[in-house]
């Protein structure tokens, strides 16, 4: 297991931005070999750490972990998945009886691991810590030539905002290819933007006037269980209260949805709410009195496509202004 699990991180922490393929893989090799002799759990353990190994791309790792022989048909080789590797090593046909182990005897978990709908990865706590200890070697290693904790250690100075949904699907920093030190972010159910929220309004006071953010960036995306929920008008207690502020949204630009529909409805639902939190943004003192720039995004989580929703903020103060501006502010 410990060689294993040695050679296919190092693959990993090379080719991948994630180590869901790491976890899963060492999952499936615990959960296969535990009723094995200890022969056989060295042998797997050699076969895993060749082959993963000798992997030289993502798309490789990726043939490995779902490679399987032609005669042990499963839903995902019907698909075609696992053939993909079938050429790139002479003695697979001896390899398969290891590879069987290793997926086909859960294979359940593994086509369970790759639904979207509801994945099911249960990662060990344990893992977790794991992994940090790779992530922090892999770190110090690298700051031979470049200090990279020394840095986050001194300051930061991030020049972007990030309001967005706390869904576990968006993640900002990958979206926008920054990297650490480079986003402050806030993240809530559904991206709403309340003056009431005093998590928010410390986050975005600290931010503009400590940090000095030149940008904010409020981001929805699409399905988005929030939105949905306010939508099918359920009563789910507790969080009601949070869901009322998008139905306000809802309200507002009735006459423009009213003929809406199913995702149709969600979709523009969720830009008008991105629209109605960045007019709210605009209106707070500090951000009124610092300048910085507000933007309007549209996440679409199927395709990983961010649209700009152009929110115009000279647009909304010639309209508004007239109710929402102070007495000194000409």
């Amino acid at each position: 297991v410990s060689a294993f699990r040695s050679a296919f991180c190092t693959t990993v922490n090379s080719h991948c931005t994630t180590s869901f393929r790491c976890s899963m893989l060492f999952r499936l090799l615990r959960n296969t070999t535990k009723a094995s002799s200890s022969s056989s759990r060295r042998t797997a353990a050699a076969m895993a750490a060749r082959s993963f190994a000798s992997a030289s791309s993502p798309s490789k790792l990726s043939n490995i972990i779902t490679n399987n022989s032609s005669s042990s048909k499963c839903s995902c080789c019907a698909n075609g998945v696992h053939n993909a590797n079938s050429s790139t090593n002479s003695n697979n046909n001896n390899n398969n009886s290891v590879k069987k182990m290793l997926l086909h005897n859960d294979a359940t978990v593994a086509v369970k691991s790759q639904a979207p709908d509801h994945p099911e990865l249960n990662i060990p706590y344990e893992q977790l810590l794991a992994n940090n200890e790779q992530w922090r070697a892999r770190k110090w290693e690298e700051e031979k030539d470049n200090p990279y904790f020394q840095m986050l250690a001194d300051a930061q100075h991030p020049e972007y905002l990030y309001i967005g949904c706390a869904d576990s699907r968006v993640v900002p920093n990958e979206i926008f290819g920054l990297g650490v030190g480079e986003l402050f972010v806030h993240r809530n159910v559904a991206n709403v933007v309340v003056p009431s929220d005093m998590s928010m309004l410390s986050i975005l006071q600290f931010a503009v006037e400590v940090v000095q953010v030149k940008h904010i960036l409020v981001m929805g995306h699409t399905s988005c269980g929030g939105l949905r929920a306010a939508i099918e008008n359920k009563n789910l207690g507790l969080i009601e209260n949070w869901l009322q502020h998008i139905r306000h949204v809802h309200r507002l630009h009735n006459e423009e949805l009213k003929d809406l529909r199913g995702l149709e409805l969600e979709n523009e639902l969720i830009k008008r709410n991105v629209l109605e939190s960045c007019m709210q943004l605009a209106k707070m003192a500090t951000v009124r009195k610092n300048g910085p720039k507000i933007h309007g995004l549209f996440y679409q989580v199927e395709n990983g496509e961010v649209q700009d929703l152009h929110f115009d903020r000279d647009e909304y103060a010639r309209k508004w202004w007239h109710i929402y501006k102070y007495d000194e502010e000409e």
